[in-house]
């Protein structure tokens, strides 16, 4: 199924108003922070939300108080309503798979967008992005950081050796293996190429919600990166060091901030290299990650470049989440 042309407003119904849905950034300035898919969708001209779905009723009456549009219980009737032209399934993790199932048998979407990750097991994954293939409809997740300016600038350095490799990486990473460590697999299989193995270290313990969190190492093309789970019962910690011949990468807070520190070598004969004492500060609009996701949508959906976590790429992340961790408990 085509995209509507660039002139038309692409309708947009969101499927679950919880945190990344609606939540984050209701009590926020619009001008600072574009945290959700609400926000995000109801500030670009290319897109109007016609609709959410949430089955609590105070969930619905915000929704409906904030964006001016209809609220209903159950995504199927929503989507008969309202003829969505995108869904965004911001359904838990466990009911994606049904979600999209009952979208696609209500109406004709052109495009799903699914939170992350796509599914716990690979069964529902595959299933999920087959049945969006065969209803012929384009699925995007929405693992953002691929989007954000940061993400572009260092996609940028490493593709013409600005950072060079191989590297060596270390990622912190809390509150789970398969809701918050995917986003920094994902992100690097993007930056640094596909998994070639995976290196479990230490199994780790499990959230109540039964997310492990195992220590392990993934060898990329461009160099190898172990990741570490921190306790998010003290704080949560989420990082990236990169150590390359060139220089050391540090992505703190999430992506909140990023800086680079280059290579020195002294002028004194003999006296070894070092990195530089003031950090070079890489761009960043962390505030606004839900913006820079729905602007490149809007790229992609009228045949202009853009970087986004499509449907296969999020599997290919699927795939690596399932070689470190095969089952949940």
């Amino acid at each position: 199924m085509t995209a509507p042309s660039s002139s038309t407003a692409h309708r947009v119904l969101i499927i679950g108003l919880g945190q990344i849905g609606l939540g984050y950034d209701l009590s926020l300035h619009p001008a600072h922070y574009v945290l959700t898919h609400a926000r995000a969708f109801s500030l670009h001209p290319s897109f109007t939300v016609v609709g959410g779905v949430d089955p609590s009723a105070v969930a619905q009456e915000r929704f409906t108080r904030h964006y001016a549009a209809p609220a209903f219980a159950e995504a199927a009737a929503a989507v008969r309503a309202v003829q969505p032209d995108i869904v965004v399934v911001a359904t838990p993790t466990a009911h994606h798979l049904a979600t999209v199932r009952a979208v696609l048998a209500a109406g004709r979407p052109h495009t799903i967008v699914c939170e992350k990750p796509l599914a716990y097991t690979l069964a529902d994954g595959r299933a999920l992005t087959e049945a969006c293939a065969s209803s012929g409809c384009r699925l995007y997740v929405n693992y953002m950081r691929r989007s954000d300016p940061t993400a572009a600038e260092l996609r940028a350095r490493v593709a013409d050796g600005r950072i060079a490799t191989p590297l060596k990486g270390v990622v912190w990473y809390a509150k789970g293996l398969y809701n918050n460590g995917s986003h920094f697999i994902n992100l690097l299989e993007d930056l640094l190429g596909p998994v070639l193995a995976v290196e479990r270290v230490s199994p780790g313990a499990h959230r109540p919600d039964g997310d492990p969190e195992p220590d392990f190492t993934l060898r990329f093309s461009r160099g190898p990166v172990t990741f570490v789970a921190a306790r998010a019962d003290d704080y949560v910690h989420n990082t990236i060091e990169w150590i390359a011949p060139n220089g050391r990468l540090r992505y703190e807070r999430a992506g909140a901030s990023c800086h680079w520190e280059p290579r020195i070598v002294p002028p004194v004969e003999g006296a070894p290299a070092r990195l530089a004492a003031t950090a070079e500060p890489i761009p960043e609009e962390f505030a606004r990650e839900q913006a820079h996701f729905v602007s490149n949508l809007a790229d992609d959906l009228n045949g202009q470049p853009a970087c986004l976590s499509r449907g296969t790429d999020a599997l290919a992340t699927l795939e690596t989440l399932v070689r470190i961790q095969p089952t949940l408990p």
